[in-house]
């Protein structure tokens, strides 16, 4: 006759599988947020391509900023791509833009920007109400907005965005040390940023590549 498990026991056994879980399960939520941080970035690279090519195709300009997912969209031919994973925001009956455009360069000549690789094209937002996916009313701003049409800038990943650059790289950045109006090509560490939140931020605590909405 087999030995019943007593009421000790179990509750050992219970209070391992819940220690077993307690130590897996934040990594299994960890590991989904690298996931969707990774397809999020993916999206912009993408993007980037479409930018890339209606650049190319339309004198080496950049598209208007309201209208310029509708610009991009023949493109792609994927809404998705248009959304990141981590964005909470939900329109009803119409698809949700995760992504916005840096305004200062809707309809500015590539060649104008003094540093592409520090230049903003696009950045991160939820929130945004898109009414109609064929309107002309999508997110826009040049990092000194603090909201337009309900929308905000957003830090989904890790207490940071994805951002595009005008020079199709895609890097992560916190927002607050994104500078909304310093020149791409200023390097000074003794001069301050003013960032996307509105705060002066000391060089010395920019990334090396920092980014900038300033297309100068």
């Amino acid at each position: 006759m087999k030995k019943a498990f007593t009421l000790l026991e179990l509750f050992i056994v219970i209070a391992i599988i819940a220690l077993l879980a307690a130590l897996v399960f934040p990594q299994f939520a960890k590991q989904r947020a690298v996931a969707r941080q990774s397809a999020c970035a993916s999206n912009e690279r993408q993007l980037a391509s479409a930018l890339s090519m209606y650049v190319r195709d339309n004198d080496q300009s950049f598209p208007p900023s309201e209208e310029w997912v509708w610009e991009t969209f023949p493109y792609v031919k994927r809404i998705d791509l248009y959304r990141c994973p981590e964005d909470p925001s939900r329109n009803l009956g119409c698809p949700h833009i995760s992504y916005g455009l840096n305004s200062n360069l809707a309809e500015a000549k590539y060649d104008s920007l003094h540093n592409p690789s520090r230049t903003v094209l696009l950045f991160e937002e939820q929130g945004a109400v898109n009414d109609d996916f064929w309107d002309y009313r999508y997110p826009t701003g040049n990092g000194a907005d603090r909201a337009e049409k309900g929308w905000h800038y957003a830090a989904p990943h890790h207490g940071g965005a994805e951002y595009l650059a005008a020079d199709s790289h895609v890097q992560w950045t916190p927002p607050k040390i994104v500078s909304c109006g310093e020149d791409a090509d200023t390097s000074s560490a003794r001069q301050t940023a003013t960032s996307a939140e509105g705060t002066d931020v000391p060089h010395n605590d920019v990334p090396t590549r920092h980014l900038t909405f300033s297309k100068k």
